[in-house]
């Protein structure tokens, strides 16, 4: 017997079974980080740029970050992710928007601008080659 479904090419493990009760069980623990991912993360991003703007300290945002781009038609937790290619910065120097690289459907890119207050910045920077947590040396 193949263990390769010749008709959709999906791998078929005769020993791998998921009961419904299991499956329900990982679908509600999927449900569950999703959710804290999105009423708790996202809102500490977004309170954290919020204070830091309020504070008028530099911003937050730097070529190479990773960041959620706020979108006002889709809810929180579908807001997608985007990395800085340039600042947008005004005639007294001080940076108000950014140039932005979104990843959309088929790994399909397009650039933006956005201001920077539609843009959360995550805990990592993409520099050219790689991604660094913030706050960590290697």
């Amino acid at each position: 017997m193949s263990l390769i479904d010749t008709c959709t090419g999906d791998l078929m493990d005769p020993d791998f079974e998921l009961s419904s009760t299991e499956l329900s069980k990982k679908m509600n623990h999927l449900s569950n980080v999703m959710r804290k991912w999105r009423d708790e993360y996202l809102i500490q991003l977004r309170n954290l740029h919020r204070h830091s703007a309020r504070n008028a300290a530099p911003t937050l945002v730097n070529v190479g970050d990773i960041l959620v781009v706020h979108d006002e038609d889709l809810s929180r937790g579908l807001w997608k992710l985007a990395r800085v290619e340039s600042l947008v910065t005004g005639t007294d120097g001080v940076a108000r928007g950014a140039t932005i690289r979104v990843k959309s459907r088929g790994n399909k890119s397009s650039t933006l601008k956005r201001p920077l207050q539609c843009l959360f910045p995550l805990e990592i920077h993409g520099g050219d080659d790689s991604v660094h947590v913030r706050g960590w040396t290697n």
